[in-house]
């Protein structure tokens, strides 16, 4: 499936109904910092993920060769903003010419619920009348991909606040966006996706490295 939104788009393929082989048919341009780490997979069902989200990828016509990597997994390409995800069963992918981008993917129902005092703030609780903690979750998890920054916190880093309109923003602080990141989601094939933006952006060379 693909989606079109605010100077975006994105694909998720599910990757449970391809086999390696045909994930390495359709990915066979890999860039050379990408082959190095398919190498170092062992897991075939790990294999599968990697793959498919490059395949997303390409079905939003990003070449494969051009994609780099920052010391902390953050996805680089010099002719656009990407972000990447997968769930047990599907991968995402976000690209924007315009604006930093980050994408999570999560299976519906997932129970987040042990782990929520480690990402819900106490200024969020009202938000969870409208969405799920998986909402929140899938949120927190596409900003810190657009960052980049695996260091940041869910809980002193990252806050949602809900606009008059109920739509959420996700305020990324500790330096790393200078202005709230609009937020989407959608539902497709038992999965939860969320993306997220940061519209003020430009394509320069800092800007496509850690913020």
């Amino acid at each position: 499936m693909k989606l079109h939104s605010q100077s975006s788009s994105i694909c998720i393929l599910r990757h449970s109904e391809m086999s390696e082989m045909e994930l390495l048919k359709k990915v066979s341009r890999l860039s050379p910092s990408d082959r190095l780490k398919l190498e170092k997979l062992v897991h075939p069902g790990r294999k599968r993920q990697f793959l498919c989200a490059r395949a997303a990828l390409i079905e939003m016509d990003i070449s494969l060769e051009k994609v780099t990597t920052t010391a902390d997994g953050k996805p680089l390409h010099p002719n656009a903003f990407i972000s990447m995800g997968h769930s047990a069963s599907h991968a995402a992918a976000v690209s924007s010419l315009e604006h930093r981008c980050g994408i999570d993917i999560e299976t519906m129902g997932r129970d987040v619920s042990r782990i929520r005092k480690r990402f819900v703030r106490p200024d969020e609780e009202s938000i969870s009348s409208d969405y799920s903690d998986l909402h929140i979750w899938v949120a927190k998890e596409a900003a810190l991909k657009l960052t980049g920054v695996r260091t940041l916190d869910f809980l002193s880093d990252i806050q949602i606040t809900k606009r008059d309109d109920q739509k959420l923003l996700v305020h990324v602080g500790n330096g790393q966006a200078n202005a709230p990141l609009t937020l989407h989601f959608a539902e497709y094939d038992g999965q939860l996706i969320g993306w997220c933006l940061l519209l003020e952006d430009d394509l320069s060379p800092s800007n496509q490295r850690i913020l």
